[in-house]
């Protein structure tokens, strides 16, 4: 409970940030999901060019997909 404590004292700031603001790393954390799930699949791209685009495409076909209401 002391450890809970000193870590919500340390991030209170940032805490009361993204309460109030609405602010979150989620998108950012959405494309490195997609970026990690492309190279998985891809088993070792040698041409990065290549492995650019294919995330490139995935981003735009997610973006692509109805939110779930």
């Amino acid at each position: 409970a002391a450890t809970l404590a000193a870590t919500i004292d340390t991030w209170w700031p940032a805490i009361q940030i993204a309460l109030t603001e609405g602010v979150s790393n989620a998108r950012t954390e959405g494309y490195n999901r997609i970026i990690k799930q492309t190279k998985r699949v891809a088993c070792g791209f040698r041409n990065m060019t290549n492995y650019r685009r294919r995330i490139m495409i995935h981003i735009a076909v997610t973006r692509q997909r109805p939110t779930a209401a």
